[in-house]
């Protein structure tokens, strides 16, 4: 008798102590991140991006890190890659919208236009942030009504001092080369003209060479890079896929590549001007969390630009690609900040 009252006396006080270690906290980690994690709701975020290079995966990673601090809900994230087919991008939305996921985050332009036309065809009002989409009004993705479901990041690019920038370290520049894909819905053909008046306007010939695909850029680039002192790109998914091939060939030739990226810079190019692309996901993330999170309709959560344009330097490359910077230059542009 007396071993079973000890028994049970041991049963109710092990039942006492873990609702004790329940109730103030006291519980493993592991145990009550679960409890948090269960109690959190779930957000299913679906992700289209147009091709793969690393300056459009920073922009989903920076995006996806940022959600996945928020201690108000869980997000689950599918990531749709349509690898430069349009037909693939329209199915992969409309994939999408079937499933109804709580929100699409658009990479670029050409993305997010589909995602805008197919969702108003099938009249799902998902909401759409972007990241890193130039002239959104040109391009009518700027909302016309309160009703709009689109919102995201500005990219906008100040090609005047990108390009005073350029002739700060290279003065003598008499023919620049511009390499762009035309068939984009990113408003580069406005873009090539801006920079043609600039350069033109600075008295250097300006020359551009169209490309429609990845394959097409080595030929072309290898047959029309000789007598050119700078080769430039710009926002160019096509391109930028490619950067590759533009820097052997920079490389063979002597010629400067200037990029309109940060990203490319790492893979070779002498000289970029851009901003860090992981900051346009990190502020796609705030405004999605503003729309899931705070319960703000697209109206309340204005498109908003990246101003935080820095120039990056490839002192490994620079000299191959006719780029000559002394040591005192470098290392005044390594030790320097401006404020």
């Amino acid at each position: 008798m007396e071993k079973k009252t000890l028994l049970l006396v041991s049963i109710a006080l092990n039942i006492a102590l873990g609702a004790c270690a329940l109730y103030f906290g006291y519980l493993p980690k592991q145990n009550k991140e679960h409890v948090e994690g269960v109690q959190k709701e779930i957000c299913r975020v679906a992700v289209l991006t147009p091709v793969t290079h690393q300056s459009l995966e920073q922009i989903e990673k920076g995006f996806i890190e940022t959600l996945q601090k928020s201690d108000k809900k869980r997000y689950e994230f599918t990531t749709f890659n349509a690898n430069g087919n349009k037909t693939l991008m329209r199915a992969q939305v409309e994939e999408i919208l079937q499933n109804n996921f709580d929100m699409i985050f658009t990479i670029g332009a050409g993305t997010t236009q589909m995602a805008k036309e197919i969702s108003f065809k099938k009249q799902k009002n998902i909401p759409i942030v972007f990241g890193a989409v130039a002239r959104p009004i040109a391009q009518t993705l700027a909302p016309a009504s309160d009703q709009s479901n689109i919102t995201g990041v500005i990219e906008e690019v100040d090609y005047a001092k990108q390009l005073a920038l350029l002739l700060k370290l290279k003065p003598n520049v008499k023919r620049l080369l511009l390499v762009y894909d035309p068939g984009q819905n990113g408003g580069l053909e406005a873009d090539k003209q801006t920079v043609e008046k600039l350069v033109q306007d600075r008295g250097i010939e300006f020359k551009s060479l169209e490309v429609f695909n990845t394959n097409d850029i080595y030929s072309k680039i290898s047959t029309a890079c000789d007598g050119i002192d700078v080769v430039m790109t710009l926002k160019d998914n096509t391109v930028v896929s490619a950067i590759d091939s533009l820097v052997k060939v920079c490389a063979r030739y002597g010629t400067t590549l200037l990029v309109t990226d940060l990203d490319s810079v790492d893979k070779g190019a002498s000289i970029g001007f851009g901003v860090q692309e992981y900051d346009f996901g990190v502020q796609s993330a705030q405004k999605a969390r503003a729309i899931l999170e705070d319960k703000k309709s697209i109206a309340q959560v204005p498109m908003t630009p990246i101003q935080d344009f820095k120039l990056k330097i490839n002192s490994k490359t620079m000299q191959q690609q006719g780029l000559v910077l002394d040591d005192e230059m470098l290392f005044l542009m390594q030790s320097s900040e401006v404020v």
